[in-house]
């Protein structure tokens, strides 16, 4: 499957608006009181280490690193397991 992705479509991915976007879902979630958000906390963390499994370019690494703090934000706000990867 990772063949049939076109570099325009993992540019679109590995850009800083999708990268803000999961930045504010992942403050929504984790600042937010209501027990029914956290139910989107697992799949906001199986699509960040999604983006971060989609490339291993070096060219995409400060992505990779900003997407890996996003995680250890969610960790810490939220005393969930997140997986490294």
């Amino acid at each position: 499957m990772r063949n049939s992705l076109s570099e325009e479509s993992v540019k679109s991915v590995y850009s800083w608006q999708f990268y803000n976007c999961m930045k504010l879902w992942v403050l929504a979630l984790t600042t937010a009181s209501a027990s029914d958000l956290v139910l989107l906390v697992n799949p906001l963390v199986l699509l960040i280490t999604g983006v971060i499994r989609l490339s291993n370019h070096i060219k995409y690494f400060p992505f990779h690193i900003k997407a890996f703090e996003l995680l250890t934000l969610i960790n810490k706000k939220t005393g969930q397991f997140v997986p490294a990867i």
